[in-house]
């Protein structure tokens, strides 16, 4: 639950951009650019919001159960959820994202700048470092077609 939402929030961190250049996550998805993180976070706040109404169901307190799947805010996410199967706005992305829409936001714009490959190279070696430098190879490979069938 807690771990769909997990993954998300990593994917749109910026560290990793690979995912914004490959096809849609799945068959339902008709929105051109992939919005896979954006559904996984709506899918788990729902599933974080509705932890406390299994407790109460669990522990026997109906009214408690009830009026916590009731309560509007359990709700929120769901709408956005629908929408990121078809559109999600830029401006409720991260800033790289927006950047990355603004340079045109398809499979063939790289979602890293060479400013930004720069700085990651220059910085000290180590895991965080090798992990970005192997994204954005693989960003190259998506956005060049080698990934392609």
């Amino acid at each position: 639950m807690g771990l769909m939402a997990g993954m998300g929030v990593r994917a749109l961190s910026g560290r990793r951009r690979a995912w914004a250049v490959k096809p849609p996550y799945n068959y339902t998805q008709v929105s051109s650019r992939n919005s896979w993180p954006f559904m996984m976070i709506g899918i788990g706040a729902v599933a974080v919001l509705s932890l406390p109404a299994i407790y109460f169901e669990g522990v026997g307190n109906e009214e408690m159960r009830q009026l916590w799947w009731n309560l509007p805010f359990i709700w929120l996410p769901l709408p956005f959820i629908a929408l990121s199967f078809f559109w999600w706005p830029a401006k409720l992305a991260p800033r790289w994202y927006r950047e990355w829409v603004a340079r045109g936001g398809t499979r063939d714009v790289m979602p890293w700048t060479e400013e930004e490959i720069r700085a990651i190279r220059q910085e000290p070696p180590g895991r965080r470092r090798e992990r970005t430098l192997k994204d954005i190879e693989k960003s190259r490979e998506l956005v060049s077609g080698e990934d392609r069938p």
